[in-house]
């Protein structure tokens, strides 16, 4: 998800409203635009009087992603003439400027409870009531977390499993092998819901000896950060199952 193109700003024909205009690379999940204060946390409940959001098939010169274009009218009836109640409108009756933000998410799933990704835009839109103009004179540094400095993440380990395979059966969840010094031990890796999440490589992959209870067996990690000893270890990602399963074949 990215800004395809900065914020514009028009005049609605015969009127002192104004149309803002913007358009995001996306996804093919469920999302939101929606309109802020300036403080990017309090919604506009009154000064957006019309919101069009338009998911198109134009890449926008990004494979794989959809074009999102979005508008939203500022109703000048409101905001210059009746009280401003939303509290985004600084000036006198010669004009002034609109200070507001817009995010747009991204979600996880289609009933739109867990945001996997968003982005924020402050702006400042001047206005001159005199010459009903409006022109974007300034916008903020782009946000991408929910609080300035906040930590942000998503756990999708609930999405994935992990068991002992055989290749030519990697569906099978029950197998079990018989080991010795030299013998190759496989592991599966897929995703338990591949609408949520796909498997296309192993980073990480840490391998420890079962000795007996209460004893801890010796470690090693075959996998790490993508890199491994192709002596000892390979990844077998092009299994052609769905979903795709990635295997790693580590010798023993």
């Amino acid at each position: 998800m990215a800004f395809l193109t900065n914020i514009a700003v028009a005049n609605v024909a015969d009127s002192l409203d104004a149309e803002i205009s913007q358009s995001f690379n996306i996804s093919n999940r469920a999302f939101d635009v929606r309109y802020y204060k300036n403080d990017c946390k309090s919604e506009l409940a009154h000064s957006i009087s019309e919101q069009n959001n338009v998911r198109s098939s134009d890449e926008g010169g990004n494979a794989g992603f959809l074009k999102l274009e979005t508008t939203a009218i500022l109703n000048s009836t409101e905001m210059f003439y009746e009280g401003d109640r939303d509290e985004i409108f600084t000036g006198d009756t010669s004009g002034g400027y609109v200070s507001l933000c817009i995010r747009a998410d991204l979600y996880l799933f289609d009933n739109k409870n867990i945001s996997m990704n968003f982005l924020e835009k402050r702006v400042n839109v001047t206005v001159d009531l005199e010459m009903a103009s409006f022109i974007v004179d300034d916008i903020d540094t782009d946000r991408t977390d929910a609080d300035d400095n906040a930590d942000i993440g998503l756990d999708y380990s609930n999405y994935v499993e992990a068991y002992e395979c055989d290749p030519s059966n990697v569906s099978d969840k029950s197998y079990t092998g018989t080991y010795e010094q030299g013998s190759v031990l496989n592991i599966c890796v897929k995703s338990t819901n591949p609408e949520v999440i796909d498997i296309e490589t192993i980073k990480n992959m840490l391998v420890e000896q079962d000795v007996v209870d209460s004893v801890i067996g010796e470690k090693y990690q075959y996998i790490a950060d993508g890199e491994y000893n192709s002596e000892i270890a390979n990844l077998d990602c092009n299994t052609y199952t769905n979903p795709k399963v990635c295997i790693g074949e580590l010798s023993l």
